[in-house]
């Protein structure tokens, strides 16, 4: 399921609901905060660990939902809500902040790598952008360049870039394409 923005996430939660299997865990972010989208999510045996957005009205039954919250390096405020009561607040959190691992890595590769800009909007074409991007952030994990450079991601980025504009000139590339127009 593919969506560009024009919809809210709720939107799909039928579509979502049926991808979910029963006793399922679900990791989500606040786009996803609902207090019915979470009852139906009970309802079907899923548990869930989702950020709920500072302002949410807290009508929750206590018996069955509970709210953490915990703070990052940055002291931004997290809340998140669950009905797993045999995690800890920490626990909970922890399992928050591994999913959020995966927004830092497609911001990576959105700004980075430039999946922001979809060559199509069919479901084929993005796929294949998708598995493309990801294929040059493994290479790019696998790189080794000198120490000096760095050891981030985007270190190596910068070196694999100066690289290339070293060893390769668009001179070069039209002369190799068009040998007739080597002046001998």
């Amino acid at each position: 399921m593919i969506s560009f923005g024009e919809t809210h996430e709720l939107s799909f939660q039928e579509e979502i609901l049926e991808m979910i299997p029963e006793n399922a865990v679900v990791i989500m972010d606040r786009g996803f905060a609902s207090w019915q989208f979470l009852e139906r999510l009970s309802e079907r045996k899923c548990s869930f660990v989702v950020r709920i957005k500072n302002n949410m009205r807290m009508k929750l039954n206590h018996e069955r939902y509970r709210v953490v919250q915990f703070f990052d390096e940055n002291q931004t405020e997290f809340r998140i809500a669950t009905n797993l009561k045999e995690l800890s607040d920490e626990e909970v959190s922890e399992l928050y902040r591994h999913r959020w691992a995966i927004e830092n890595l497609w911001k990576f590769l959105k700004m980075h790598l430039s999946l922001d800009k979809l060559i199509t909007k069919s479901l084929n074409g993005v796929i294949n952008q998708i598995y493309m991007v990801l294929i040059a952030y493994l290479i790019l994990e696998l790189v080794e360049i000198p120490e000096y450079f760095g050891k981030k991601l985007l270190d190596k980025l910068r070196y694999l870039q100066l690289e290339l504009s070293r060893r390769c000139s668009i001179v070069h590339w039209s002369f190799d394409w068009q040998p007739e127009l080597l002046v001998t």
